[in-house]
């Protein structure tokens, strides 16, 4: 059961990588029939190039999680990229630049639109903050307590390429 909700983690996170993937070709795709140019729009240079930053990010995490869902997985690679520092770094840049990159895409149009967006997008993120980081500080001090090396994702994954 175990390796099946990995296998459903993995499939989620390739679903939604893909799709803001595409979502940031889309708007270059989308820029390039725009009649205006980028010139004179100091949100719209902000927002290209977050969305620059966004397009490979999120192709390299698509590849990645097809490549982690591969049954020949060599023994520990997956533990080794779930507890690395420059994957946690990679995810987070990627995150913030797409909101970043659609923030700037409203400013361009509205200024008042985009400070409604980054208003209700932080009021959102600091709620959902107060009711996660008790739980997370609490999965964190069991895994100090119980002296877990690995995330419950890692260890599933590595008990089922151990059962192959």
């Amino acid at each position: 059961m175990e390796r099946n909700m990995t296998q459903r983690a993995l499939e989620q996170d390739k679903w939604l990588h893909a799709g803001l993937m595409g979502f940031s070709a889309a708007f270059f795709l989308a820029l390039f029939s725009a009649q205006g140019g980028v010139e004179e729009s100091i949100m719209l240079h902000l927002s290209v190039l977050l969305f620059s930053i966004a397009l490979p990010l999120f192709t390299i995490f698509t590849i990645l999680c097809m490549s982690l869902m591969n049954p020949n997985l060599p023994k520990g690679m997956f533990d080794t990229l779930q507890n690395s520092r420059w994957l946690f770094y990679a995810r987070a840049l990627s995150y913030a630049s797409i909101y970043l990159a659609v923030m700037f895409l409203i400013g361009h149009f509205t200024l008042l639109a985009m400070f409604t967006f980054f208003i209700i997008s932080a009021a959102i993120w600091w709620k959902l903050r107060g009711l996660i980081l008790p739980d997370l500080e609490r999965l964190q001090q069991e895994k100090q307590d119980s002296g877990i090396k690995t995330s419950p994702v890692a260890q599933a994954v590595r008990q089922a390429i151990d059962e192959r």
